[in-house]
């Protein structure tokens, strides 16, 4: 019967070194490859459709968008319209094809369902980009009181209330996140907003 010699300490730790180098350089060639794939991806035209009401474009699937092109386009003689216009991106390029158009009132059941979304993501803006903590309180507590079971918009505020002392509201905040179903989701938004990332869903 043969004996294998168990490997030193040294060759488990060479071994675990090569191992570790060999996954990096998978990885970073994977990396490589979707950033050449996503490179060499053409440009192309878009047809965008959404209501403009205070400031942003509501989009149908729920997302919101800082309205474009304000150097060319006044939005305020869109206010509470549906508005359809076309645009050209690509790598560098986003260029306004054909200038919006009003194609009717905004739809109420549009605006019940992406308003609260919409105002909570201008308080992220607000509050990680511009340091705007009042004005981001604002838009957040106006998205609570329409969804007050979202975490992601408890997250925000408990992060507003942070910057601005207001440690004993944050505390109750957080105390009330803990509660909800969703305190995973609550968690991980709270992490993005402290590490300054904020996400645009539209």
């Amino acid at each position: 019967m043969r004996h294998f010699a168990s490997p030193s300490p040294r060759q488990s730790m060479v071994s675990a070194i090569a191992r570790w180098a060999v996954i990096s350089l998978l990885c970073l060639s994977a990396q490589f490859a979707s950033y050449d794939a996503w490179a060499s991806m053409p440009g192309g035209e878009r047809l965008i459709q959404g209501c403009v009401i205070e400031g942003m474009l509501l989009g149908p699937t729920g997302g919101s968008l800082s309205l474009p092109y304000r150097d060319q386009v006044d939005w305020t003689k869109f206010e509470g319209q549906m508005v359809r216009f076309k645009k050209r991106y690509g790598r560098g390029i986003d260029v306004l094809l054909v200038p919006p158009s009003a194609i009717g009132p905004c739809d109420a059941a549009l605006v019940t369902a992406a308003l609260p979304r919409a105002l909570a993501q201008r308080a992220d803006h607000e509050s990680v980009r511009e340091k705007n903590y009042e004005k981001g309180l604002a838009d957040v507590e106006r998205a609570i009181k329409l969804l007050p079971q979202n975490c992601d918009f408890v997250a925000t505020h408990v992060f507003i209330l942070e910057r601005l002392g207001r440690h004993k509201e944050a505390k109750a905040e957080t105390v009330r996140a803990a509660h909800m179903t969703c305190s995973q989701l609550y968690r991980a938004h709270l992490r993005w907003l402290r590490q300054g990332i904020v996400v645009q869903l539209y």
